[in-house]
């Protein structure tokens, strides 16, 4: 919750239609990604169309993903 309120409270998004919560934001035409909850697996393709812009040129992941054990 503390990353939430102090620092990213302007970079959250929540993709209605989806059920997925997303951290992001847009720094010189690239997509910095921090984070993406969801209940379910979310591939990488079904979120791209809703982050993207037309002068978007990368995108960077700031977290790895969850491995299952």
């Amino acid at each position: 919750m503390y990353y939430c309120i102090n620092i990213f409270p302007n970079n959250i998004y929540h993709l209605e239609d989806e059920d997925i919560i997303i951290f992001y934001n847009i720094k010189n035409d690239d997509i910095h990604l921090y984070d993406v909850f969801s209940k379910e697996k979310v591939r990488f393709e079904k979120i791209i169309d809703y982050l993207a812009t037309n002068n978007a040129q990368k995108v960077v992941f700031h977290y790895t993903r969850l491995q299952r054990i």
